[in-house]
């Protein structure tokens, strides 16, 4: 099973994956602000990394759709799917809006044997 995550309707070859609804969302907090330093004159904040909200535990055969940051956090995460959004995997409208992906992808560090994935 597939569960669309991101707040918005993904298109996978014309297949329509529709938002499972705002309360579902799975999302990075806000980061907790620590303190600031000056680098040449800039002022540069510097936060406590973010936690993801709303991660459910891991379940055998159900996979979630995040947005990329989401994933970049959890790679320890082989449920988590992106957009594949590589250049051979999209498709745009003329102004340049992505109308639909071909597939999905995982950043998880792990590898798949068989039809199982396995963890690094």
């Amino acid at each position: 099973m597939i569960i669309n995550a991101t707040g918005h309707d993904i298109n996978v070859n014309g297949a329509i994956l529709p938002a499972d609804g705002f309360d579902n969302m799975i999302r990075l907090s806000q980061p907790e602000y620590l303190y600031s330093m000056d680098v040449d004159g800039f002022e540069v904040a510097i936060y406590k990394d973010s936690e993801t909200a709303r991660l459910p535990p891991f379940t055998e055969g159900t996979y979630y759709i995040v947005s990329r940051i989401v994933a970049e956090h959890n790679r320890d995460r082989p449920d988590l799917l992106i957009s594949d959004t590589t250049k051979n995997s999209v498709v745009r409208l003329p102004g340049g809006e992505i109308y639909m992906v071909t597939r999905l992808s995982s950043l998880h560090t792990g590898y798949v044997e068989g039809d199982s994935i396995v963890h690094r």
